[in-house]
């Protein structure tokens, strides 16, 4: 049984505060699960399911807060998963509006594999553009569908430093697709009216 399973929640929370890897670790291990399950529920996909989770998670360690209790915690996690789906469904809502747009100014047609496979491809570009091993990491992450410490084992590094590398992988993911993402149209447009 872990230590942390039967720690007082203010111990829990102090520790949490104080930095603790172990204890974030406790709280990654015991809420990622639940977490991606309502994200999946929710979104209908593995990847962005684990993004916004990631997303909640890397929220909690930046803001540096101070839980009361665990329950506090939970809340927090909770809100921010329900926030990053809403905000996914909004990406996702504009990109396909506008998309469409395009493609009725431009008389093409599109379905959502196609859309499937131009994310696909955008991702993986952005996954070469990374540095090697974070690249590596990002990809046994969203590709290969490996938990943090199943790729701490594989690579040789904590658990900390898995996390770290795919919060900085999607920090540079979303610069990168944000960057590229109207030349992308633009080519795809091209490409489909030929």
């Amino acid at each position: 049984m872990n230590r942390y399973e039967t720690m007082a929640d203010a111990e829990l929370m102090l520790r949490l505060s104080q930095r603790d890897k172990n204890a974030r670790s406790y709280i990654y291990d015991k809420y990622f699960a639940p977490l991606f399950s309502h994200a999946k529920n929710m979104l209908g996909s593995d990847t962005y399911a684990k993004d916004v989770v990631h997303d909640a998670f890397f929220s909690m360690l930046a803001r540096k807060m101070r839980f009361l209790s665990e329950r506090q915690l939970k809340a927090f996690l909770y809100t921010c998963v329900q926030n990053n789906i809403i905000t996914q469904f909004h990406r996702k809502k504009r990109f396909q509006s506008h998309l469409q747009d395009v493609m009725q100014r431009s008389n093409i047609s599109i379905d959502n594999q196609e859309l499937d496979i131009l994310y696909n491809n955008i991702v993986d570009e952005a996954i070469k553009e990374m540095p090697e091993k974070m690249g590596r990491i990002f990809k046994m992450s969203f590709k290969e569908y490996l938990d943090a410490k199943e790729i701490a084992e594989r690579v040789g590094i904590s658990e900390e430093g898995v996390k770290k590398h795919l919060y900085n992988g999607s920090l540079k993911l979303r610069a990168w697709i944000r960057m590229r993402f109207f030349l992308c149209l633009m080519l795809m447009i091209l490409l489909l009216s030929k």
